[in-house]
């Protein structure tokens, strides 16, 4: 859906890639992904990323932006709006890390200052 609306940037989802399949490992698409020449920036709903110990050192060697979107007991509609209004911010995160750094998004109530409290956990490397 992002990729309808955004201009500048390739915008791809992992079901769109041919390289991966529905059964493929977080771990194997993160590692594929790292090894791109001009790195992407990552993005999920799936947090668990960052609990999981294989997965998380793998984000944590990848070299990616990462920007992880918080759980929070919403219809997927929800969660798709909510990106939309948050995009901008995302985009303008994205672009200013010096440094490959790991972001929260809140999924909230979308409006107000809320689509802007994107927060920074961190450089990517230091993932926890």
């Amino acid at each position: 859906m992002l990729g309808h609306f955004e201009r500048r940037h390739n915008v791809v989802h992992q079901d769109d890639d041919s390289r991966f399949d529905p059964d493929s490992e977080d771990v194997y698409i993160i590692n594929t992904l790292a090894s791109e020449p001009e790195k992407p920036v990552w993005i999920t709903a799936d947090i668990s990323q960052r609990k999981n110990a294989e997965e998380r050192a793998a984000l944590r060697g990848s070299g990616m932006t990462l920007f992880f979107c918080k759980k929070a007991a919403v219809h997927p509609h929800h969660q798709a709006l909510k990106l939309l209004a948050v995009w901008p911010t995302i985009v303008e995160c994205a672009e200013n890390a010096r440094v490959p750094t790991a972001f929260e998004v809140p999924m909230g109530k979308i409006g107000g200052n809320l689509n802007r409290k994107i927060t920074r956990l961190g450089n990517t490397s230091d993932l926890k």
